[in-house]
């Protein structure tokens, strides 16, 4: 048998039979793509549906049937090309998709000499509409993979603020030293508790007590709060830790201190070292009147930011 174009080659008129039912021929389409040397593409085209199966010499389909063939992969596709393309009648054709998702394509030829019969299962190319689903069912999942890798986070965060500040004392409906406040600060969500509990660290304070949605920090040790503390019906008194804190006395986030700084020169977590005669501290969290391996036992001096504050930078903590 002669090689035929295999380029780009149609059928349009093969009778194609389907679950019993004898389908216009017009409504398929075949191509027969090479898509290298050694690998076709057959195509199919239902109406709107495309179907494809690519044949590769070295893969199983092949591999499986090439004796019927006399291992020739070339004459293999001159084969289809009379079957499918030049419509011979010496072949037998039947195309049926008991499932939307597959076509299933049989090629029967027999003659005095020779016979064959051989069975390869096209699939349903996704359609754009396909394509948007899928994608929309992915972001879907992305979305709740998200979630709970959010859920994730912040238990691990609270688990790492929980072993940063071990010994804290709570003392519910307890208030000590009353209306002796150092300092004021706006408590509403446990962030919040965790950040009080750092500036109170930071400030060497010996307690903080939270009533309605406001801090008030106690400027005495931990023993004189402890001796000091009264009941009260609408207060909450959080005792420091008696301890220095491992790392630090700067709020730990993902095993660093400070804020991540990434301005393109500079991609490092930098805290503040501020100057004890400044009077507040902008941010908890970054800025601090702790000397700077107090609040950072793993840091290191970058440059002065001015003449009051220098600027450091924390290496982690494993």
């Amino acid at each position: 048998m002669e090689a035929q174009n295999t380029g780009t080659l149609k059928c349009e008129h093969i009778i194609v039979q389907a679950d019993e039912c004898i389908l216009p021929p017009e409504r398929y389409h075949f191509n027969i793509d090479m898509i290298k040397d050694n690998e076709i593409s057959i195509k199919c085209k239902l109406d709107d549906i495309l179907y494809r199966f690519n044949i590769i010499e070295n893969e199983k389909w092949w591999q499986e049937n090439k004796q019927l063939f006399q291992q020739s992969f070339n004459e293999f596709i001159d084969i289809l090309v009379s079957a499918l393309t030049n419509r011979s009648p010496d072949f037998e054709i039947m195309i049926t998709n008991k499932y939307i998702n597959n076509l299933n394509v049989t090629i029967k030829y027999q003659s005095r000499y020779f016979k064959f019969q051989i069975l390869f299962k096209l699939v349903k190319e996704p359609s754009l509409e396909d394509k948007i689903e899928k994608l929309q069912i992915e972001m879907k999942k992305l979305h709740i993979d998200n979630i709970e890798l959010h859920r994730e986070i912040k238990e691990i965060r609270k688990e790492q603020q929980q072993e940063q500040y071990p010994d804290w004392q709570i003392l519910k409906k307890t208030d000590t030293y009353p209306r002796e406040n150092i300092e004021i600060r706006t408590c509403k969500t446990v962030d919040d508790i965790e950040q009080c509990k750092a500036y109170c660290i930071q400030k060497e304070y010996g307690a903080f007590v939270i009533n309605g949605q406001t801090a008030f920090f106690r400027n005495y040790s931990r023993k004189e709060c402890l001796e000091k503390a009264c009941k009260s019906s609408n207060s909450d008194t959080y005792i420091a830790p008696t301890q220095i804190i491992k790392y630090g006395k700067g709020m730990l986030v993902d095993g660093f201190h400070g804020l991540w700084c990434d301005n393109g020169a500079l991609k490092i977590h930098i805290f503040h070292y501020y100057n004890k005669d400044v009077s507040e501290l902008p941010n908890p969290r970054w800025d601090t009147h702790c000397e700077p391996h107090t609040f950072c036992s793993n840091c290191r001096f970058v440059k002065n930011h001015s003449h009051d504050i220098d600027i450091y930078e924390c290496l982690g903590h494993n």
